[in-house]
């Protein structure tokens, strides 16, 4: 089984946290991925803005699957665009390895904006059936 993660890239997230949770929320109901979820572990406490360290913010979406097919990943990629677009953040996409005595996350690529030509075909390698 194939574990991918799409997390919102930085940990300052108050300002634009309903925003992107709406929006996670609405790609999902379109996307009909039964596994995927959303994910929101937020630090217990966000530091005075005038501080510049803020602890990890993981935002995004878990998804565990046999493979990803060429067309979920073009509609994900177009969504992570858009959104990258409204809300000023960047997203990484990677896969989590699960070995018996350890795990090991792999991030593969990062998505703004505008979307690098050859990232669909790169991820659809990566998320092909093994």
């Amino acid at each position: 089984m194939l574990q991918i993660y799409v997390y919102v890239e930085g940990s300052d997230l108050q300002d634009v946290e309903e925003l992107l949770l709406q929006s996670f929320q609405i790609f999902l109901e379109n996307w009909h991925i039964d596994s995927a979820r959303i994910i929101n572990d937020k630090p217990d406490v966000i530091p005075d803005t005038e501080i510049d360290y803020y602890p990890d913010w993981n935002m995004g979406l878990n998804v565990e699957v046999p493979s990803l097919a060429r067309q979920k990943i073009e509609e994900l990629t177009a969504f992570l665009c858009e959104l990258a677009g409204k809300s000023g953040c960047e997203f990484v996409i990677g896969f989590v390895k699960q070995k018996p005595d350890y795990v090991i996350t792999e991030d593969l690529c990062f998505i703004g904006e505008k979307l690098k030509p050859d990232t669909v075909d790169f991820l659809a390698d990566q998320f092909r059936p093994a």
